[in-house]
């Protein structure tokens, strides 16, 4: 049976793939990759559940748990550092933020508490990036 669960895992990662990939060929590539995430969770709900609200053995904190559950952590994390001339630790915070934001969307979508267009995410999501952005930013002055 363990066998079985392993391979259906798989499968859903595979699939789950796809959608970051698209996400990274997008025009906005760091926007693309978080709006594939909540999609992923509106179209395909339990798959959703099974990847990314599953309990854990041992709680991470919060910087270790995306490296620990998004297979393509680093490929994102290259992306925001090429896209917005970002080191590496100021993108990971980035990507961290929008993240828990991302992920609280897709719980919504995922758990159908709440419905959201594609314009209201993709509104939301661009005003919680240029908020985040414009902070990293002012920082970097101080």
């Amino acid at each position: 049976m363990d066998e079985v669960v392993n391979e259906v895992r798989l499968s859903v990662k595979r699939l789950y793939a796809s959608y970051i990939d698209r996400g990274l060929k997008a025009e906005i590539a760091f926007k693309g990759v978080g709006t594939q995430y909540i999609l992923f969770a509106i179209k395909e709900p339990k798959l959703f559940q099974l990847l990314f609200m599953e309990e854990q053995e041992s709680v991470p904190s919060i910087s270790g748990v995306l490296p620990l559950i998004e297979e393509n952590y680093d490929r994102i994390v290259r992306s925001v550092q090429e896209s917005y001339g970002l080191d590496s630790g100021a993108a990971k915070k980035l990507y961290r933020h929008l993240w828990i934001y991302s992920h609280g969307i897709a719980t919504l979508c995922a758990t159908g508490m709440c419905r959201f267009t594609a314009e209201e995410i993709s509104g939301m999501m661009t005003e919680v990036f240029k908020g985040l952005l414009g902070v990293d930013k002012e920082g970097k002055n101080d």
